[in-house]
């Protein structure tokens, strides 16, 4: 199997893991609109007179405080669940591709490059970014602000219980659709470090590599990505945008976050003085090449790890 071919498994192995978050979270979504809609028709089922429901009756007894405060409350915990959610799955992630591209690297190379357990710092540290949670924050409270207003405002203007949900809908939708852009980001970045902190571990042990940009191209690659496509440095060394001036270690890590925001390009790594093969490559050694049969990952991990 060729160095391309594995790190292309690795990043359908991505995507995999990736589709699976943001199901997982779409799915919260869903059950947060369902209850949130719920507790509005409990609120027209009791009060309403024909089908209608008057701002006037709601703010008796603080009936629409207490909704209010009931959406919020669910509201702020789809927030947690969200924060929650990322957090597990990106530490997995960050395992996950630093061993893989380990993996990669020594059944290309043919060196033992002892591989250990991460300490679990380094994980955190990368997973960690207080941004993400702010916009996670942010995202809830505008997501509590449009929701209260589509009610407010449709009560004031005696709106129906359909007219009502489907704003919330509205707000709920735009909401769970920054939590995705929020999630594809994040799980890009950390892939990308976790790629980098494993090239450059195995570059000190001194396997000599070229890590080279490759761009997904379509409609969708923005232009200064597209220039990217092939650059090829040294793994210490940052790739650079030769429309932007924008920097970077990696896809995913460029030093201007609108190159970042959905990004989906990624990089692969070119070994000085070897070449590959399809299913098995040749080795070089005193006595004349050697050839290697390809292993799975999952052998490499099971045998290469040490704990």
């Amino acid at each position: 199997m060729s160095l391309k071919k594995k790190f292309d498994n690795l990043d359908k192995l991505n995507i995999k893991n990736q589709n699976t978050l943001e199901k997982e979270l779409l799915i919260e979504y869903s059950k947060a609109l369902k209850s949130t809609r719920n507790s509005l028709a409990e609120l027209f089922a009791k009060y309403s007179s024909d089908g209608k429901l008057t701002y006037e009756e709601t703010i008796k007894y603080n009936r629409l405080k207490k909704l209010e405060k009931d959406i919020n409350k669910q509201l702020s915990n789809l927030g947690a669940y969200n924060r929650r959610k990322m957090n597990t799955t990106l530490k997995e992630m960050y395992d996950t591709n630093y061993f893989y591209t380990g993996y990669i690297l020594e059944s290309e190379s043919q060196l033992k490059l002892a591989y250990s357990i991460l300490n679990p710092k380094l994980i955190e540290k990368s997973v960690s970014n207080p941004l993400m949670n702010i916009s996670i924050e942010n995202n809830t409270d505008y997501t509590k602000r449009k929701i209260r207003s589509a009610i407010t405002q449709g009560l004031i203007q005696g709106s129906s219980y359909a007219e009502i949900a489907k704003g919330i809908k509205k707000a709920m939708e735009s909401s769970a659709k920054n939590t995705i852009t929020m999630a594809r980001t994040e799980t890009h970045r950390v892939q990308a470090e976790a790629r980098q902190g494993s090239l450059e571990y195995a570059q000190s042990k001194g396997l000599e590599m070229l890590k080279v940009w490759v761009s997904s191209l379509d409609e969708r690659t923005r232009d200064s990505h597209r220039a990217l496509d092939g650059q090829k440095v040294g793994i210490d060394k940052n790739f650079v945008s030769p429309t932007t001036g924008a920097v970077g270690l990696q896809p995913g890590m460029m030093n201007m976050a609108g190159d970042n925001i959905n990004c989906r390009c990624r990089s692969i790594v070119e070994f000085k003085g070897y070449e590959t093969e399809q299913a098995y490559r040749r080795a070089r050694n005193v006595t004349g090449n050697k050839v290697i049969p390809y292993k799975t990952f999952t052998d490499w991990h099971e045998n290469r790890i040490f704990k």
